[in-house]
Order: structure tokens, then C-alpha cells, then sequence
């Protein structure tokens, strides 16, 4: 009797070797070939991820749109210039494709929606960059100030 329990617990063992073995080369296989389907986790609406650019050259802007856009919640993860100046128009740019995140941003600084242009950019760790243009006086926080 007792030589039969201990051939089942080595046969118990063999198949459940059998089958970590098989996951880990599934795994590893899934790895090599790559897997197709790439999830994109959108961050959630309370913890919006920011990017605020200043593209029309009047100093200091980026500065005071962040510490706006901090007061109403925002997550401003960087501010400064902008690769170009001279923006006519003030945009957000949607990093991720989280477009509620990047409406809710725009309500926030009193763009329209159709301001909104999707520049995703998978080597980008945040939700929307803010960039602002010569228009800065009718956005929030600069039309509140006159």
C-alpha cells in the first residue's frame, strides 16, 4: 500500500511539473512572438496627468496655468515652453486617447472641445499637454483676472 501512495505522489508531482513547464513556455513563447493585442490602461478622471506648454513666448504663462490648473486638481507634471512660439490658437494635445480626461481639461481652461487634437504618443506618461497660444487672454485663469 504504502509503495502505490508513493508512486501517486510522483505522478502527482510529474503532471504538475508537466504543466508549470508548459505555462512558462507559453509564456515565454507569447513573449518571442509578440503579443498583438497591447493593452492601454486611460488613468482615471480624478488623477489627470498634465502637460502645460507655453507656445506664444509671453513670459511666465506656463507658470500661472500651472498653479490654475493644480488649484482645480490637475496633476501638472511639467510647464515651460513650447517647441515653437508664436501658436496663434491655445490647444490640448490627448497623449493617450483618454478623451474625457482631455475634455474635462479643456472645461477647466474654457477651451472648446474642438480644440482637441489626438496626438497620441505611447513614449508619453501623462493624459494631455495644454499648449497655450496668443489667445492665452480669454483662458481661464487670464480672463479672470481682468
Amino acid at each position: 500500500m504504502s509503495e502505490r501512495l508513493g508512486n501517486l505522489g510522483l505522478n502527482a508531482g510529474l503532471v504538475l511539473g508537466i504543466l508549470v513547464v508548459g505555462v512558462l513556455a507559453w509564456s515565454m513563447g507569447k513573449r518571442w512572438l509578440g503579443d498583438e493585442t497591447a493593452v492601454v490602461l486611460a488613468p482615471t478622471d480624478d488623477h489627470i496627468q498634465v502637460d502645460v506648454r507655453n507656445g506664444c513666448g509671453e513670459p511666465g504663462l506656463a507658470a500661472r496655468m500651472s498653479l490654475y490648473l493644480r488649484d482645480q486638481g490637475f496633476d501638472v507634471v511639467e510647464a515651460g515652453n513650447h517647441e515653437r512660439t508664436g501658436e496663434q490658437a491655445s490647444y490640448i494635445a490627448d497623449r493617450v486617447g483618454n478623451t474625457q480626461a482631455a475634455e474635462r481639461l479643456a472645461l477647466a481652461v474654457g477651451l472648446a472641445t474642438e480644440r482637441i487634437r489626438a496626438e497620441i504618443r505611447n513614449d508619453y506618461l501623462l493624459d494631455a499637454t495644454l499648449v497655450i497660444g496668443c489667445d492665452y487672454a480669454a483662458l481661464r485663469p487670464f480672463s479672470d483676472d481682468e
